[in-house]
Parts: C-alpha cells; sequence; structure tokens
C-alpha cells in the first residue's frame, strides 16, 4: 500500500486519534484532523504543488511544536515524501525517506515494525528510480545489525528479508539471491505456516532466482506446491490461484515441457472464461499461449 493510499483509506477521527496517542499534545491532534480535511480534496485533484506547500508550512509548525525526532514528525515527512515522488523528483524524496528513516531509528529503534516500514519505502523508491545499488547498501546494513533466530518471528523483519533477496537478484547476485530467499521461506513457513499468503509470496519470490540461477526444475516444484495450497485455501476460481497456475505454466515453457505448459494453459483457460469471461483480455492472452505450446509440441 502507498503512502496515499494508507492515507486516503483514514478517517479524520482515527487520524486525531492516532497521532493523539502518540503523545502528541490535543491541540496538536486536532491541527492535524484539520489538515487530512485540507488535504484529501487537494488528493482527488491531483492538486500536488498545493498539497506539498501545506505540508511544509504543516512540518514547520511541527518543528517548532515538536522535538523534530517525535514520531509524530516522520509522518508528515512521510506524505511530503510521496507528493515529490508523484512530480517525479527522486533526490528530494529519497533524501526525505532517509531522514525519516533516521528519525524511526533514534526514535522508535532499529527493530521497531514502523522503523522497517520506512525502510522498506525507502527502498521501493530506490528502486523505482533503479538505484538498486543503494537499496542493496540500506538493506544489507539494517539487515547486519538482526539476527533470524531474534527477529525471525517479527512480521516486518521476514518482508525485509524477502525485499533484500529481490534486490540481490535484480543486481545479479543471484546465489546471494536465493540463500536469502530460502532463510525467508524457511522463517516463513516456522512463523505463519504454508497455507499463508507471506509464506506463498516467500516460495515465489524463490522460485523466481532459482529460475535465473538455473534451478528451474526445483522452482517448478515450489510452484507447484503454491498453487496446491492457494487451491485446497483459497479456492480453484480465486484470482490469487490463477496467477499461481500462470507463473507454473511460465516456469513449464521455460524448461520446454510444452504438453505440460499446455495442460496447465487449457486449466488456466478454462477457469478464466468462468470467471472473467471468454472475452476477457486475460483469457484471450491465454488463449494465444494455449496455442503457442500445442504449437510447440507439435499438435496441429
Amino acid at each position: 500500500m502507498g503512502i496515499f493510499d494508507w492515507f486516503k483509506g483514514k478517517k479524520t477521527e482515527q487520524v486525531a486519534t492516532e497521532r493523539a496517542s502518540t503523545g502528541a499534545p490535543a491541540a496538536f491532534a486536532l491541527d492535524d484532523a484539520a489538515l487530512v480535511k485540507q488535504v484529501e480534496p487537494l488528493l482527488v485533484q491531483r492538486k500536488f504543488a498545493e498539497i506539498e506547500a501545506l505540508l511544509r508550512r504543516t512540518l514547520a509548525l511541527e518543528g517548532h511544536a515538536l522535538d523534530p525526532r517525535h514520531v509524530a514528525y516522520p509522518v508528515s515527512l512521510n506524505l511530503l515524501s510521496a507528493v515529490l515522488t508523484s512530480q517525479d523528483r527522486p533526490e528530494e524524496t529519497v533524501a526525505l525517506l532517509r531522514e525519516v528513516l533516521a528519525l524511526h531509528e533514534k526514535v522508535l529503534g532499529p527493530d521497531e515494525p514502523r522503523t522497517e516500514a520506512s525502510l522498506h519505502v525507502l527502498v521501493n523508491v530506490l528502486g523505482k528510480y533503479e538505484k538498486d545499488a543503494e537499496a542493496e547498501v540500506s538493506l544489507s546494513r539494517a539487515l547486519s545489525q538482526k539476527d533470524d533466530a531474534r527477529d525471525g518471528g517479527r512480521p516486518s523483519y521476514r518482508s525485509l528479508l524477502g525485499l533484500f533477496g529481490g534486490v540481490l537478484g535484480i543486481g545479479g547476485k543471484v546465489d546471494e539471491a536465493v540463500a536469502v530467499h530460502r532463510r525467508a521461506l524457511v522463517l516463513e513457513e516456522r512463523a505463519v505456516g504454508p497455507n499463508h499468503p507471506a509464506f506463498w509470496s516467500a516460495a515465489s519470490g524463490l522460485a523466481s532466482v532459482l529460475q535465473k540461477q538455473g534451478n528451474a526444475g526445483e522452482a517448478e516444484g515450489l510452484l507447484r506446491r503454491v498453487a496446491a495450497l492457494k487451491e485446497a485455501t483459497l479456492g480453484e476460481r480465486h484470482p490469487d490461484h490463477l496467477k499461481s497456475l500462470f507463473l507454473l505454466e511460465y516456469m513449464l515453457a521455460v524448461q520446454e515441457k510444452h504438453e505440460e505448459a499446455e495442460a496447465c494453459a487449457r486449466r488456466l483457460l478454462d477457469l478464466q472464461e468462468k470467471t472473467l469471461g471468454e472475452r476477457h483480455p486475460e483469457t484471450l492472452s491465454t488463449s494465444d499461449r494455449l496455442a503457442h505450446h500445442r504449437m510447440r509440441a507439435g499438435k496441429s
């Protein structure tokens, strides 16, 4: 969820209550609720320059009303960084998000979920601007201070571990990426079990880098397991199950297992016709791939 998605989903009273619960003065919480009311219509109209000006004024006031290290202060910094991202101003955005992370580390500590969430946002923005080397350094520094045995029970830590594996894979460090993803998968299975979306995500992440490593067979086994788990847990027509069938079909095609890929695509097509309709773009795309698999398998 993006910063603006979070912001739009909050009720004015919710934001005031949450801000007040951080220890901010009551008057400050009320001002914050008023800020939400001012920003919401501007957000709908995509008047980002006006939102930026409003947030900068708010930050100036907050800086006087509170110690800048106060947990309320980074919230407005986060919102401002989202505005700058929408205006494609990468250097300013990254600088603000680094400030948010530094404040969270200082005030809340490196292991607090909000600190790890702010690191997650920073890394995603770095990735958006193709600053993958910087993303790797930021994650490596943070994770070097943590430990699987001590921190593996925390979802925010496991999420960072999976993110690190993805960044390593993008950077071409495939063997390291596989090792990190394996750690993340073990921790997810231990913490939430195999019937949880976090486990499925970790397994899919590992499958992706295994394929890059040349271990498509092991990747296929993981994707088959995920598809079976999703079908049993969510039902065969659930969108997440359909997505898992698509990924499995792709992995079979990569290995030139054209008859198996054909069977997988045929099943996916049948389910898509029932759930999406025969003329849906995804249904038509699957139909085209099915014809391709049949051709590669030597069938007319």
